[in-house]
């Protein structure tokens, strides 16, 4: 399981980067973790494959059985591996599932006491990408189930009929992501309306006759009044004030370290408003809920790497409640891009729609809005790939939808983990100044709520990349 040192270093920065700021751990349990994530992407073992023993690890990486415990069980928490025990047993290439994903992304929203508008904007997103790529390519879209009542199940089945039309897989996981996510939602949602009386008939024969003639513009409008209607269905609380069943699921519950996790995230959530607050130390939290550290630190280990908390040494340290970040979520999604076979292009082309579609929807919300306070894309010119994403972190977070900007970072991640390095190459002089240029337009028109200016410059941007990035002119 060696790999050149210089390699991974690189790599573990760009992706760290990818994955958002303040994402970078120094204890020894998540430099193991980064290291043998490294080595499982180099590799490309499949599911199911033997990796080794725990005590291989532990000589490997020098490490003490605590240590390695922890390590264990970040990689567990990140669906990297499966430990079995007894007769042939080790360490095993595991896959997350789309039940993980799911899972972990609600965690995620709900910690971040997130918008109902985030999720209805980013299918709008998606299907909008469906339905400019299955136009592009000029495919078919017959609805074999309509006219239909369209209640939460059916308005999954046609989203995801759209998707499956236009020939991305990728696609077609993203939506099958969302469409989750909002099934799970409306059925833990106690105000939601009676979802048989929604009838979307008349709009689904307008949608598939416009698709059908080509009107990407019209199609895209239809599908937004479509989900929209769909979302009537009482999907009007913030995430954190809707009781999902088993929340804390993603955190294995089968094991103290994560039945504690599941705990601690419980009583995070009591509080009111999402602002950071002491939990204690390691020995408050034990004797709180009654386990011993030899349970709490891989807890703490787990929650650490989920961004939920902080573990801070001295006299006034402890352990601190934080917001969750979203490193863990991007690597699960990206996981399941991989899984879907995308190639390079398929890689770039999801990507910039990704970023066009939340431009749109950014500039389009404050058309109607005071001009946008929010900070603007850094100042330094574009030399290498680092420069690239810090300033596109910086229109992610400007796009103020993190499902969308989640689903970004894990299509960037995927196309960095199947790279060879010396595809990352510097940028050429004059590029790099069009490119910065771009990304000014962008957010200017996004602050000001200039929709088409927006997505123009997005556009002009995308292609700029695909020459400097993919070879392409």
């Amino acid at each position: 399981m060696n790999f050149p040192g210089l390699r991974a270093e690189v790599r573990c920065e760009l992706s760290e980067r990818i994955v958002g700021p303040d994402n970078r751990s120094h204890k020894l349990a998540h430099e193991v973790v980064a290291a043998m994530e490294e080595d499982l992407s180099i590799r490309g073992w499949p599911e199911g494959h033997l990796i080794g023993s725990v005590s291989a690890l532990r000589q490997r990486f020098g490490m003490g059985r605590k240590a390695c415990q922890e390590a264990i069980t970040i990689m567990q928490t990140r669906r990297l591996i499966n430990v079995r025990r007894g007769v042939g047993g080790g360490l095993y290439v595991s896959r997350p599932g789309l039940n993980d994903t799911a899972q972990a992304l609600i965690l995620h929203l709900v910690l971040s006491r997130t918008s109902p508008r985030v999720l209805r904007d980013a299918r709008i997103a998606v299907c909008h990408i469906a339905i400019r790529s299955l136009i592009g390519r000029n495919m078919p879209f017959v609805y074999r189930d309509w006219p239909s009542i369209a209640g939460n199940e059916s308005g999954s089945n046609f989203h995801r009929q759209l998707a499956l039309a236009c020939g991305n897989p990728t696609i077609v996981f993203l939506m099958d992501l969302l469409e989750e996510l909002q099934r799970r939602y409306v059925a833990a949602n106690p105000q939601k309306l009676d979802q048989a009386e929604i009838h979307t008939a008349p709009l689904d024969n307008a949608l598939i006759e416009a698709i059908r003639s080509g009107d990407a513009e019209t199609a895209c409008d239809l599908i937004r009044d479509r989900i929209q209607t769909l979302d009537m269905s009482g999907v009007n609380r913030p995430m954190d004030q809707v009781s999902f069943d088993q929340i804390t699921t993603f955190l294995d519950l089968k094991k103290n370290s994560g039945r504690l996790a599941g705990l601690i995230v419980e009583e995070i959530l009591k509080h009111a408003v999402a602002v950071s607050f002491k939990l204690g130390s390691e020995w408050d939290i034990g004797a709180r809920y009654g386990f011993t550290g030899e349970v709490v630190r891989p807890a703490l280990r787990m929650l650490e790497d989920l961004g939920i908390v902080a573990c801070c040494r001295g006299r006034s340290g402890g352990v601190i409640s934080t917001q969750p970040r979203i490193g863990t979520v991007v690597r699960l999604i990206s996981s399941g891009i991989a899984s879907c076979g995308i190639s390079p292009e398929q890689n770039f082309e999801l990507s910039s729609q990704l970023v066009i579609e939340g431009v749109r929807l950014a500039a389009e919300r404050n058309k109607s809005a005071p001009p946008s306070p929010s900070k603007d894309v850094p100042s330094q010119k574009i030399v290498n790939l680092t420069d690239l994403i810090d300033i596109e972190n910086t229109l992610l977070d400007m796009m103020d939808n993190p499902i969308l900007a989640i689903f970004v970072r894990s299509v960037a991640l995927q196309s960095l983990l199947s790279k060879r390095l010396e595809d990352l190459t510097h940028f050429s002089g004059q590029m790099a100044l069009t490119m910065h240029a771009c990304s000014l337009e962008i957010s200017r028109a996004i602050r000001m709520g200039e929709t088409m200016t927006a997505v123009n410059a997005a556009k002009h941007k995308s292609e700029l990349m695909k020459h400097e990035i993919m070879g392409v002119s």
